[in-house]
């Protein structure tokens, strides 16, 4: 059996295609956190014995493809710099962006392919590609100013346990205890059910190490913006919106990006407590990008705190334009009308809700609420019992029954009165 060992990995630079100033600060980011995380793979008490060859070769690595497309000429390459340092596997990979079909110049995502050649057999240990959507809203209906899910750190996981799972497999099951909320593509799918590796960074030692890549790479955007939105997990709102201001600098991001990243500003000078302002980013976020809804509902609920039910109105009936079957708009309507008992209009839009999620238990419960305030029993029982049956153990299931036995006892009382 070949002898597997961390301690004889070798990172090389990435190669990318050099026309996009986007992917080139992404790959820049990409090395220095894979570094970061096949360190913490290998020796959690030493964070450095991975060597990186990223900064002592950059001046002189100017190859565009993968190792493995340059024939006899990489495979001399590799063999001559895993002798000089004494590497067993050697780790590189290639970015390439995702284009918009539809839209010229507009970056989806990055595609990325890791390459990890094995110079004991002279073969491709593992040549895998990931195809990462780089900007894509996170719903989470219980934080008014949702977070952007920014999946780089996702990609560095994704990588690191495909290393781990191939090169050092008996340490894939038993040391998996703090990482989860990652996927991995087969063959190693497996491990999602367990995929956690003890001691690596939590939330505040990444901001400690993006602080630390924004001194190498001052100029490069992304890390500003990686920064920003690390701080706001961090609830450190105001250090947050001044990274994010860094980030936008530099116009390397296409305008749909761009949307995204002042959606981010406006949510965290909203979380610091200057609502107007937070307001400006947001108009400013649609300017740049009018299909991206976490901005109008952003905006919407900005208005509504400062009593402009009006102009909440008017920016939720416009995003429909855009997304007509997104839920969230249709709730965020009814929510609004509530708060005004405008109880007819928040029923219809309720049900328009539910045209869209036929089982979803708390859609039921808020029409029955809705027909209740409209002197409409029958009706709200009704929905009651469709709640109570989608969700019986949980809270929306529990919220249901608890109205139903008001209300049957509500019954008995008036029948016993009555006779």
């Amino acid at each position: 059996m070949l002898q597997r060992d961390l301690e004889h990995l070798l990172l090389l630079p990435w190669t990318h295609e050099s026309a996009s100033p986007f992917l080139s600060d992404f790959v820049e980011v990409l090395q220095f956190l894979l570094a970061q995380y096949c360190s913490v793979w290998q020796n959690p008490a030493k964070a450095n014995l991975v060597k990186n060859l990223t900064r002592t070769l950059q001046g002189r690595w100017e190859i565009s493809l993968p190792l493995n497309q340059l024939g006899e000429t990489g495979a001399s390459l590799l063999k001559d710099v895993s002798t000089m340092h004494q590497a067993r596997f050697l780790l590189s990979g290639h970015a390439s962006v995702i284009e918009n079909p539809q839209v010229e110049g507009e970056i989806l995502g990055v595609k990325v392919q890791i390459l990890l050649f094995d110079t004991a057999t002279q073969a491709w240990a593992l040549d895998h590609t990931l195809d990462l959507t780089y900007f894509e809203p996170h719903r989470n209906r219980h934080n008014d100013f949702a977070p952007i899910t920014w999946m780089l750190e996702e990609l560095m996981q994704n990588i690191s346990l495909h290393l781990i799972a191939f090169m050092k497999p008996e340490h894939a099951a038993p040391k998996m205890a703090s990482l989860s909320e990652f996927h991995l593509d087969t063959p190693y799918d497996a491990l999602v059910q367990i995929a956690s590796v003890e001691n690596l960074p939590t939330a505040s030692k990444r901001a400690e190490e993006y602080q630390k890549l924004a001194c190498v790479f001052p100029e490069n955007a992304l890390i500003h913006l990686l920064l920003g939105r690390q701080l706001k997990l961090n609830r450190k709102y105001i250090e947050a919106a001044q990274a994010l201001e860094k980030a936008l600098l530099r116009p390397i991001f296409p305008k749909r990006m761009r949307g995204h990243i002042l959606n981010e500003l406006g949510s965290c000078v909203a979380l610091s407590g200057d609502k107007e302002m937070a307001i400006e980013h947001w108009q400013a976020s649609i300017e740049a990008d009018p299909t991206h809804v976490l901005a109008y509902m952003n905006i919407t609920h900005a208005y509504e705190e400062l009593g402009l039910e009006k102009k909440a109105e008017s920016y939720l009936k416009e995003v429909l334009n855009y997304s007509p079957s997104d839920t969230r708009v249709y709730h965020a309507l009814a929510r609004l009308y509530s708060c005004q008992n405008l109880w007819d209009k928040a029923l219809a839009q309720y049900q328009l809700q539910l045209l869209l999620e036929p089982s979803d238990p708390w859609c039921h419960n808020n029409i029955a609420t809705c027909a209740l305030q409209l002197n409409k029993p029958d009706m709200a029982k009704r929905h009651f019992r469709h709640a109570q049956a989608l969700d019986a153990e949980g809270e929306a299931g529990q919220y249901a029954m608890l109205v139903l036995t008001g209300m049957d006892d509500e019954n008995k009382m008036s029948d016993l009165i009555s006779s």
